[in-house]
């Protein structure tokens, strides 16, 4: 929950077109989780579960690889699981 998911949730609030809808940011940082950015709340991924989502884009840049892997460590479906940096 940086400057990334920032910049990106304020891109998709801007284009309406494409059709994304943010629920929330996950955060592993357990001092960022319950606050919000944006008007979207931060939640752990414990709490993905509780969301009805069509994937999740990773927007980490240094971390993108450990999250993806933590990811498909709790089973979550890889083929939504999108990367902003690859």
């Amino acid at each position: 929950a940086g400057e990334v998911a920032e910049i990106l949730i304020n891109t998709i609030n801007d284009h309406p077109n494409l059709g994304i809808k943010v629920l929330a940011v996950i955060d592993d940082n357990p001092s960022k989780v319950g606050q919000m950015i944006l008007k979207k709340p931060i939640i752990s991924r414990e709490k993905i579960g509780d969301y009805d989502t069509e994937g999740i884009l990773i927007s980490s840049y240094g971390e993108h690889q450990e999250i993806y892997n933590k990811l498909l460590n709790m089973n979550y479906d890889k083929t939504k699981i999108y990367q902003f940096f690859d």
